[in-house]
This record gives structure tokens, sequence and C-alpha cells, in this order.
């Protein structure tokens, strides 16, 4: 099995328990627009979600993915990963 099957198996569960139902995926071409275009072509969808890591550390931001997949007619949502700063912030020590 390789990596992307391992991981979409791990995160299948737990995404399907964060939206309350059951949610399906699967593996898509190594090129991230060419993947989200490719599912467009082969299902019916409302909305594009990309999730990147952080700007400095996402290669896709680095790609302009969010810009160019809101070129694709349907609309972008994006969600970032906070910082390792922005997700420290707040936690103090005891």
């Amino acid at each position: 099995m390789d990596e992307a099957q391992q991981v979409l198996d791990v995160a299948l569960p737990k995404l399907s328990e964060a939206a309350g139902r059951e949610v399906t995926g699967s593996i898509g071409d190594a090129e991230p627009l060419m993947a989200i275009q490719d599912a467009i072509n082969l299902g019916n969808y409302d909305e594009i979600i990309v999730s990147t890591l952080p700007l400095g550390v996402s290669r896709w931001l680095k790609l302009d993915l969010v810009s160019k997949a809101r070129g694709l007619g349907l609309p972008v949502t994006h969600v970032q990963a906070p910082s390792k700063v922005e997700a420290t912030a707040g936690v103090t020590e005891s």
C-alpha cells in the first residue's frame, strides 16, 4: 500500500466523525490542480475546499493553487493550518 492510500485510510474515519456522516475520498493526480480538475470532471460538486499548510511552508500556496482553482468555475474555500506560533499562542505553561 502506498503512502497516499495510508494517509487516506487514516483520515477518512476522522473526517467522517467530524462531519457527522460518512465521507469518501480518493487518490488523485500528484499535481494538485490536475487532481482537482479530474475530480470535478468525474463528480458533481458544489465547492472546492483547499486545505494548506501555513504560508512559507505550503508548496501549494507557492504554486498559487487557490487562485488557479478559482478559475475552474466553482466557489473555492481556502483553509490554512495555523503556524506553530499561532497554534501555541495563548497557551501558558503552569
